[in-house]
């Protein structure tokens, strides 16, 4: 009795775990350690630091019999402890359905000088417009508003297929019950198409959040071009962001950011490359002077191992104050990347 009781238990078991077995888990991560040497004209921004920046990704996904693929993603920042993201996903031949905790359309279709830059050197109150200080509301790279209206905020989105290289995509996160309600939608559309020895990626993306009497509204668009032919890569790219005084029309920010960038594949696990961008403000100013930021990056990447990579990364930046027009803050980054990831 007692070995029919644990051999049928051991059934129910293998049966148990085949039935999870039918779903595809993975769990990725991304480790970055970093050592920056700032030289700048603000004594309070001087001097060297240790930075790090870990992520990991737990995903899932299943096949069902009428042909859908379910597939579920936690994104946890392991530097806070806490779930960055998290969604379901739905997809078929009508496209993707997505739903959760995630970023908007604007970032699936969004382009940046910058994404040809394996790292970012800037100081915190450059972040970016959505986390500006109080005196430094102006976009770092061509992707200004990309997801400040929504970030991460529970949504839905849905994106086609691809139709002959064209493809679109709608997502709306909504904030909620109340008067004061500020729901956000983002909308996109990309185009490829190849080009002898290399391939043209044209993309385009808005986002607008809707303003009330205590809440201010806002709306951005990005659009730019990536092309590759062998191994070369190249981006230009522009955005503009705008901000209106919470219930009135009268704009607060109107931001306009212009960028290019060039890498180069050197063989052997060796990259180059260098971006340029401007941003200014027209709303911020002291009389034709426009607050403004520009930012020239330099990088050299090697790739150590499979999954292990250096970057030396060179940031020259300069900010000019909207109420002053005088350069509130300039100098340059210098930092080293240790990437890994599994």
């Amino acid at each position: 009795m007692r070995k029919f009781l644990l051999s049928s238990t051991s059934l129910v078991a293998a049966a148990t775990i085949a039935s999870y077995a039918s779903a595809d888990v993975s769990v990725s991560g991304n480790f970055d350690w970093k050592y920056s040497n700032i030289s700048s004209n603000v004594a309070a921004s001087d001097g060297t630091k240790m930075g790090q920046d870990h992520e990991v990704v737990i995903s899932f996904s299943n096949k069902t019999d009428s042909g859908l693929t379910i597939s579920g993603r936690y994104d946890v920042d392991a530097d806070t402890d806490g779930i960055d993201e998290s969604s379901i996903s739905i997809a078929g031949g009508f496209g993707t359905i997505t739903l959760g905790a995630n970023d908007g359309v604007a970032d699936a279709f969004g382009v940046t000088e910058q994404d040809l830059i394996n790292d970012e050197p800037h100081l915190s109150k450059f972040g970016s417009y959505a986390s500006a200080s109080s005196t430094a509301t102006i976009g770092i790279a061509t992707n200004a508003g990309e997801t400040a209206a929504s970030g991460d905020a529970n949504k839905i989105a849905y994106i086609t297929p691809s139709f002959g290289g064209f493809q679109a995509g709608y997502s709306m996160a909504d904030a909620g019950v109340g008067t004061a309600t500020t729901n956000t939608t983002d909308m996109g559309f990309s185009y490829s198409f190849p080009l002898e020895g290399g391939s043209v990626l044209a993309e385009y993306n808005q986002s607008t959040k809707d303003g009330t009497t205590s809440a201010a509204e806002f709306k951005s668009t990005n659009y730019g071009v990536t092309v590759t032919m062998g191994a070369v890569s190249f981006i230009a790219s522009t955005s503009t962001a705008e901000e209106a005084t919470a219930g009135s029309n009268a704009l607060t920010e109107d931001i306009e950011a212009n960028g290019f960038a060039v890498k180069y594949d050197l063989g052997g696990g060796l990259t180059i490359a260098a971006s340029t961008m401007e941003s200014e403000d027209a709303i911020d100013k002291s009389g034709a002077n426009k607050e403004k930021y520009s930012s020239n990056i330099g990088e050299v990447s090697y790739t150590i191992a499979p999954g292990l990579t250096a970057n030396i990364t060179y940031n020259d930046y300069d900010y000019k104050a909207g109420n002053t027009g005088n350069d509130a803050d300039g100098g340059s980054i210098t930092q080293l990347t240790i990437n890994a990831t599994f």
